[in-house]
């Protein structure tokens, strides 16, 4: 159809032509028709009949040119039959069959119009079905396989989690984690357009290097806008769009593909028929272009990546990886990945918020010569109802239900698990030799004559004794076992108490019962026991055994306890291990590791995990929910331990979003750090022993992010982000520094011990200001705008003022009445320049245009090590006994004192945190806490923080809003949440 519309339209282009052309033939026909041509049988035939007319006068016309025009004609075309009036009905047919000009004009554009949509129906059509299997791109050898049938429904979410946080801030996913926090807070989140096209699914496969470090490739299926995708290649080199500066087309020999970089991140992306693929590395891009990768997958494990699940994230990995993650904390059951077949593939489900999670895997077992029959037999059986949850205590605040086996097969498995050092077969064979003796019967008898299947442990509310309880099977068998103990003159046995109602025997345990008991960590000495709802009850408190009975009779169970009904909802009723537990009483051995995965699902503190065994499978289901909320200002990942001492304050990149923070370690090594992938660059400048190395931020700049880095010998370094050296820089000055220096535009201010101000430019110009100073220069000078101050310190000591690079007040500098620390602070007020400084005896001095201003100087008391310093509307200063003083400029005071501490060596600063904060006061105080102060000295919400030294706020985690950066005094770099 397409071909037939392609062949009338080329015929509506030629007809149009032809009406253009004709239209000019007719003109010149009716022109030749009216000329005055004698021999009319020399008119072309074809040309139109005109009818008669006047005759025209020969004179009108030229002879030579009337000539010339007829021999024209003559030549060019056959003569016309005689009688004119015979070609009149021809034309007049021919007149009929002419179409209006506009008609097919308009059909013209209706048929390439409807061409254009068929070609776009015919294209989409060919990309819907010129597809390719996504595992063709995903090279086999992954550690993890993931699914997301929804990849906007699946991260979207995720990416707010602090589940994620800590994940990200294992050393295993740094190379990912800028990329991460950029995309969280990127605003693309919030357009409708981008959650549309990532709504597809997405399968991603990461892959573990020799170094060990972590790549990935992952798989959009585009479906129909595959389409567009196609034409990437030769459409996006050709324009530019501003959301895509960072993209870059590569073309190489024999393949072409896009580039995209993110930080110190580069991605590696291309279309490939219905598929977009993205590599984190050029290794696993090559892989994964070869496109037959499909073929190396086997049936089964396609069956795995394919399978359906309830929750949003479909993990496929390697078996024995996928169980060491949840028995990494327990070295005893470490030893079970000898039931795991060799290369095999477990699945893992997840949902997760930050409220609560679900997870599920299901992992193959077998049996093999490795694994010992006792095991094999336990895993052999499918898993059934544990009958104790349903009759358990609503006062139960955490248990451990095994309903694996009898207790006789739990000892033939368990005991060759343990370590050798802790002599098991040793302690149960000498107690077998003492339990004849002693009670002349057999460990055999005692134990397993009479109980069940099920063991289990309880934690009650109101003590911190813990209940055992074994199911008993036989009663009658039981009471003859007991009965023999008891007559036994080593046993004592006092059935004296009772509690509640109900009779609490109380019995000692005979040393070597405790010795086998202490193989698995249980203490009890002289337990109370209960025989109660077909289980036999063991605590040295009386007071939880009488709370199980009493609670039970009273129908009080544990199925109507909210929490552990929320996270029972989506488990299964059979289970060989059930765990019900609370992070603040008892913590399962899943969570006992270190690994990232285990702090992450920390966050999550009351929880049920169900273990079993289903078709020779080992089936992992937990379901748990967030219920404390602990210190939630503390982000993950951090702190970081510092390799050295640090100085305590730290530096901010100036720039409309700052990404990078800065401070020094000692000896002279600075650090850079990038916040949303915190990665850390080093610089060690090698100084001498004593040197000093002092920071400033650089502004006003071409580039951002620039560092100013001067030594106290005057060498200057001006370096980027990642600590590089700038073209031209390191300089050195002709004279040691003397204090402490600060920024003024693109310049950076040294005070230099020969008396003279250093004003060294990104430029690599120096200018050298000469002070008429008494003594020297030990702080650094104050900048606002283009004004600069200078506290010239001495015993009588002044305050130089600089406008444009020229000392304003040589003659008559402001005076200072004693010694003092700091730098002065300025501030404008209505086009008029306050100057305020303080003494170390606590003399506030304001002047204004030069003159002391009415109602100063004001004595504060105390003793002042810091010196003053602004918001921009009032004064504020610490005193060496942590009292924070807040002065007006009319001369009231408030004062706050941080109780329970002093500052002489502490620091106050004021600093606005975004764009959203006003300008905040933060003290650090002798110690390693942080306080947070609003301008009326109200103390900000989520301080103190443990820290010290000057801060830096900068987005840590992509949640658009500033978190806090303070070193501490044991080498630690904290990060908190402050909102």
């Amino acid at each position: 159809m397409s071909f037939v519309l392609y062949n009338d339209i080329l015929s509506d282009m030629e007809e149009l032509n032809n009406v253009d052309e004709k239209s000019v033939v007719f003109e010149k026909s009716d022109a030749l028709e009216t000329s005055p041509v004698s021999d009319k049988s020399n008119v072309d035939s074809e040309s139109p009949v005109a009818p008669e007319s006047s005759e025209v006068p020969e004179s009108s016309v030229p002879a030579a040119t009337a000539g010339a025009f007829v021999a024209l004609e003559n030549q060019k075309t056959p003569a016309m039959p005689e009688n004119p009036a015979e070609s009149i009905p021809e034309k007049k047919g021919r007149n009929k069959k002419r179409r209006n000009p506009i008609f097919r004009f308009i059909r013209f554009v209706f048929l390439l119009i409807l061409f254009i949509i068929l070609a776009i129906a015919a294209w989409v059509a060919f990309s819907i079905f010129n597809k390719k299997n996504p595992l063709a791109m995903l090279p086999p050898d992954y550690s993890m396989y993931v699914r997301m049938d929804s990849a906007w429904d699946t991260l979207n979410p995720l990416l707010d989690l602090r589940a994620a946080d800590i994940l990200l801030s294992s050393p295993d996913f740094k190379n990912i984690r800028g990329a991460f926090m950029a995309f969280r807070a990127s605003p693309l989140r919030q357009n409708p357009v981008v959650a549309q096209l990532a709504s597809r699914r997405v399968d991603l496969a990461l892959y573990t290097s020799e170094d060990g470090k972590h790549d990935f490739v992952a798989v959009m299926e585009l479906g129909p806008l595959s389409a567009v995708s196609r034409l990437a290649p030769f459409v996006l080199p050709h324009i530019k769009i501003k959301q895509l500066k960072d993209l870059s087309y590569i073309q190489s020999v024999g393949d072409s593909y896009f580039e995209y970089k993110s930080g110190d991140s580069v991605f590696y992306v291309k279309p490939c028929r219905n598929l977009l693929v993205a590599a984190s590395s050029p290794s696993v891009f090559e892989k994964s272009m070869r496109a037959n990768n499909d073929t190396a997958y086997t049936n089964e494990e396609i069956e795995l990546i394919n399978q359906k699940t309830d929750e949003p994230v479909h993990i496929v990995m390697d078996s024995k990886k996928l169980l060491s993650a949840f028995v990494s904390g327990n070295d005893m059951l470490n030893q079970l990945s000898s039931v795991i077949a060799e290369n095999t593939h477990g699945v893992l489900s997840l949902g997760i918020t930050d409220s609560d999670v679900n997870l599920s895997a299901k992992i193959p077992c077998t049996a093999n010569d490795q694994v010992p029959e006792s095991i094999t037999k336990l895993i052999s059986r499918n898993s059934t109802v544990p009958s104790i949850i349903n009759k358990m205590s609503g006062r139960v605040q955490y248990y451990t239900v095994l309903n694996i086996g009898s207790v006789q097969e739990l000892k033939e498995a368990a005991f060759p698990l343990l370590p050798k050092n802790m002599n098991a077969e040793s302690l149960w064979s000498t107690g077998q030799t003492m339990s004849k003796m002693l009670f002349g019967m057999t460990l055999d008898e005692l134990l397993y004559s009479w109980t069940g299947d099920e063991i289990c442990v309880l934690g009650m509310e109101g003590t911190d004794s813990p209940v055992f309880a074994i199911q008993v099977t036989d009663e009658d068998k039981r009471q003859k076992v007991f009965k023999k103990l008891m007559d036994s003159i080593l046993l004592k046995d006092d059935t004296s108490l009772i509690l509640d109602g109900v009779r609490l025997p109380r019995v000692g345990l005979p040393k070597f019962f405790e010795c086998l008991l202490s193989l698995f960590k249980v203490t009890l000495p002289s337990p109370y026991y209960m025989v109660f709802e077909d289980f036999i009850y063991f605590s040295e408190s009386a007071q939880a055994l009488s709370g199980i009975y009493t609670s039970v009779n009273e129908q009080n169970l544990i199925a109507k306890n909210m929490y552990w009904r929320e996270v029972s909802e989506k488990q299964s009723a059979d289970a060989a291990v059930s765990m019900y537990y609370n992070l603040e009483k008892s913590v399962p051995f899943f969570l006992r590791g270190d690994s990232a995965v285990t702090k992450a699902l920390s966050l999550y503190s009351i929880g049920r995990c169900d273990i079993g065994f289903s078709d020779s499978s080992l089936v992992f289901n937990l379901s748990a929910t967030a219920r404390h909320t602990g210190d939630l200002r503390a982000i993950p990942g951090f702190p970081i331990k510092l390799e050295g001492a640090a100085n305590g304050n730290m530096v901010l990149e100036k720039a409309k979003n700052p990404a990078y923070i800065y401070w020094t370690e000692k000896p002279g090594t600075i650090k850079s750090m990038e916040a949303a992938s915190t990665k850390i660059y080093s610089l060690d400048l090698k100084v001498s022993s004593g040197e000093t190395v002092y920071l400033a931020s650089a502004e006003s700049t071409p580039k951002q992010g620039l560092l100013w880095a001067v030594t106290s010998k005057g060498t200057v370094y001006l370096l980027n982000n990642k600590l590089e050296a700038e073209k031209g820089f390191p300089l050195v000055l002709r004279s040691a520094v003397s204090g402490p220096v600060n920024t003024s535009g693109s310049t950076v201010l040294v005070p230099l011990e020969s008396g003279d101000l250093a004003i060294v430019d990104t430029d690599k110009s120096v200018k050298e200001i000469s002070l008429p100073l008494i003594g020297q220069v030990k702080s650094a000078p104050a900048v606002l705008d283009r004004t600069i101050a200078v506290y010239d310190k001495s015993f009588a000591g002044s305050i130089l003022i600089l406008q444009d690079g020229v000392v304003t007040n040589a003659e008559n500098p402001l005076p200072v009445d004693g010694i003092a620390f700091g730098s002065p602070a300025l501030l404008k007020k209505e086009e008029s320049l306050y100057v305020a400084f303080i003494t170390q005896a606590g003399s506030l001095s304001v002047w204004k245009d030069g003159e002391m201003l009415a109602g100063f100087p004001i004595q504060l008391e105390g003793v002042f090590y810091n010196n003053v310093v602004t918001d921009g509307s009032a004064l504020y200063v610490l005193s060496s006994d942590a009292m924070i003083y807040r002065v007006s400029l009319d001369g009231a005071v408030l004062q706050v004192h941080v109780p329970d501490a002093t500052s002489r060596e502490g620091l106050i600063s004021v600093i606005a945190p975004d764009e959203e904060f006003h300008k905040n006061l933060y003290v650090s105080i002798d110690g390693n806490l942080l306080y947070g102060f609003s301008g009326s000295l109200e103390l900000l919400s989520g301080f103190p923080v443990v820290g010290f030294g000057v801060p830096a706020f900068v987005d840590v985690n992509g949640d658009k809003s500033a978190d806090c950066f303070v070193l501490t005094l044991d080498k630690k770099l904290n990060a908190w949440n402050i909102r």
